[in-house]
């Protein structure tokens, strides 16, 4: 991916900008980042912005950018295209597990606390004190698309993607780099 990025940033005449994923905390090895640099450096992939070079899309460690997605997370909120979920990991691993027992054609999230309040929410079982923040994706999303590298992408149905997780950290994503033009 990364070559992919570096020549398209070339062929578009942007910029290779890399970014250090560094939001799962309870995976977080101290020393990754130092590999990811000495590894893009021996492929001779150099970058134009990133953590030891600097530039305008700084920070470059997700870590240091929370301030930057809250109030877009707030927003979302606000504007009612996400929302609070409070149910624990046992809740979701046994709707899991009921899901794949059942062979449910249809898995993932099942919106149990979409238009509940916390006080709501908490007097059903499964309930966690420390909510993580939901997109809400419309039941009517389109799910046909044009994707530059494979063309007619037909994508299976979502469900509601955590977007801030009950530790603050947006989800782990990729790819570490990205272009600009």
């Amino acid at each position: 991916m990364a070559l992919f990025n570096k020549a398209y940033a070339q062929a578009t005449g942007g910029d290779f900008v890399l970014r250090i994923e560094d939001t799962d905390q309870a995976r977080y090895v101290a020393d990754s980042e130092q590999q990811i640099l000495d590894t893009l450096r021996w492929l001779g992939l150099p970058w134009d912005e990133g953590p030891d070079v600097g530039g305008p899309y700084a920070p470059y460690r997700q870590s240091e950018r929370l301030d930057t997605y809250r109030p877009f997370v707030d927003r979302l909120l606000d504007e009612g295209h996400a929302y609070y979920c409070w149910c624990s990991p046992q809740r979701l691993a046994e709707l899991r597990a009921e899901q794949q027992a059942a062979k449910s054609p249809v898995t993932g999230y099942d919106r149990l606390c979409h238009g509940l309040t916390r006080d709501e929410r908490e007097k059903l079982p499964g309930f966690s004190p420390t909510p993580v923040v939901r997109m809400l994706i419309p039941d009517d999303a389109p799910l046909d698309f044009t994707d530059v590298i494979r063309g007619e992408v037909s994508a299976p149905r979502p469900d509601d993607q955590v977007i801030l997780k009950a530790d603050g950290f947006p989800p782990t994503t990729w790819p570490l780099w990205w272009t600009t033009t």
